[in-house]
């Protein structure tokens, strides 16, 4: 039964436990294995494990190679999510050995998480440490612009502690290295404020989970938030710095075709965490990439990117770096590990191959998006209204969202809330409500629930995926497959508590 189950796993306390039957190692020892060719040690308490194996088959296998020879407590310390039976049983079948006993050493270093900022409690937490929570979605879509103390948070890494006072951000390319502080950024170039979604890569995860288990966070829909950035513009800035690329972009004569972003934020071997983008689109006088130091009309949070972050409106949230301190002119894409082994457009038939993974084309702007927060009853119970969000990356608009209560043989055309701007250059969300006879929706239910779905079409006539499986891939990104939600019969809402509709901006 389920509680024999739960007695079987592995406990924290026996990872890494002497085994007497197994022979002893130096570090010394240990260290000198630290390649595919030598075989690839690392130890845990007092525990050493070759990882070999396990390395060539992971996407993250470079990652990890950043323990080899040595102790990987540091690492574990650092993303909390490998705490858990799974992975400590998958360590424990590669053990090998133990550490001599005078050598054994319980890592015991300070909790890198220690100064990281308070946080909402309404959050959806899915890891603790690096901090990883969404939106819920009955809080999601009530305002066009998402409270800062509500935009969901992905951090990859402890957040550092910067002072504005103390900040400086380096720029460098052309064989020229300039630095400013952000009272210098102010005055360099023109400052723009902007809405615009942020939207992680993963959003919406869950739903791959359904058709096959992937690698990740099982992010619901809450993983997006549409706020307001001020900053100033990027492009006059490299305008400012280096006065002949403006030219050579132009005339696609330029010898750099894309702009890293490297942060403050470093894991255990010294690594930041760091991103690129095309330099078409940092120059493009109409692609709004900000040095943004604001977030709605305050001074940017935290865990948003204080006192400095890249916006990259249109694109993934992987490529608008928080805490900035160094921007770079590049020939070639980033090498760091976010760009080149992760959030990259994976095929439902992609394998855990490192070297496919690698050359796989790395994601840059969003595809269309739609997804239903809330439904509830209106006008004495005789009106379902449905409410949700829908986004297209690249500065496309939203042309239409579609609802169904009939699984997709009929749709509906809801209203829409947007904010107006120029073609190309809607970066910010729409926000729509549905409202339909609550006799036509009733008439579908199934066992005391209504499945009704939602579909975005964008202004280049984009849509979405009939389904999650035609998308799905072994990390569980870019999902923008139609959404769907069972809606409770007798309370007309998605998780059987009646919603009373208020606190919505209305059209």
């Amino acid at each position: 039964d389920d509680d024999d189950d739960e007695d079987d796993l592995i406990k924290n306390e026996d990872v890494g436990k002497i085994d007497p039957e197994l022979p002893f190692y130096s570090k010394s020892q240990i260290v000198q294995h630290k390649s595919i060719e030598k075989g690839i040690w690392v130890y845990y308490r007092n525990g050493v494990y070759d990882v070999t194996v396990f390395v060539e088959a992971h996407p993250g296998g470079e990652k990890i190679l950043e323990a080899a020879g040595s102790d990987i407590a540091p690492f574990w310390r650092l993303y909390a999510q490998h705490q858990v039976p799974f992975v400590w049983e998958t360590l424990e079948a590669m053990r090998i050995g133990n550490i001599r006993r005078s050598e054994a050493e319980l890592a015991v270093g300070s909790d890198p998480f220690a100064n990281d900022p308070h946080r909402d409690d309404r959050f959806v937490t899915h890891v603790e440490k690096p901090f990883n929570a969404e939106t819920h979605p009955s809080l999601l879509a009530n305002t066009y612009i998402t409270p800062n103390n509500l935009h969901y948070i992905r951090n990859h890494l402890p957040v550092p502690n910067i002072h504005e006072d103390h900040f400086t951000l380096t720029i460098s390319g052309d064989g020229a290295v300039h630095m400013f502080t952000i009272d210098e950024l102010k005055k360099i170039g023109r400052t723009r404020t902007i809405h615009a979604v942020m939207q992680c890569a993963g959003n919406r995860r869950k739903d791959m989970n359904n058709v096959a288990i992937v690698k990740g966070t099982p992010w619901n829909i809450g993983a997006i938030g549409n706020a307001t950035y001020k900053g100033v513009l990027l492009s006059d800035v490299i305008k400012h710095c280096f006065s002949n690329i403006v030219q050579e972009v132009e005339d696609d004569n330029c010898g750099y075709h894309h702009v890293e972003f490297e942060g403050h934020d470093v894991g255990p071997s010294g690594e930041p965490y760091k991103a690129s983008v095309p330099i078409t689109k940092v120059m493009d006088p109409m692609g709004d990439v900000l040095l943004a130091w604001e977030m709605n009309g305050e001074p940017l949070p935290r865990d948003h990117g204080y006192p400095l972050r890249a916006i990259i409106p249109g694109h993934i949230g992987a490529r608008s770096v928080k805490w900035l301190r160094t921007i770079r002119l590049l020939e070639c894409e980033s090498d760091g590990f976010f760009q080149q082994h992760d959030y990259k457009l994976l095929s439902p038939s992609t394998t855990p191959n490192k070297e496919v993974i690698h050359a796989s084309t790395s994601m840059q702007e969003s595809g269309v998006q739609s997804a239903i927060c809330r439904t509830w009853c209106e006008n004495n119970s005789t009106t379902i209204a449905i409410r949700g969000y829908a986004f297209s990356g690249g500065g496309r608009t939203i042309d239409r969202v579609e609802v169904s209560c009939d699984n997709g043989e009929n749709w509906e055309k809801a209203s829409l809330i947007s904010n107006s701007t120029s073609f190309g250059r809607q970066w910010g969300w729409s926000l729509f409500t549905a409202r339909l006879p609550r006799e036509q929706v009733m008439k579908h239910a199934t066992k005391g629930k209504v499945k009704i779905m939602c579909r975005a079409v964008d202004d280049a006539g984009n849509t979405q995926p009939s389904e999650a499986k035609d998308v799905w891939n072994l990390r569980g990104l870019a999902n923008n497959s139609m959404h769907f939600v069972h809606m409770d019969e007798k309370t007309a809402s998605i998780n059987g508590v009646a919603d009373n509709g208020e606190n919505n901006d209305e059209e």
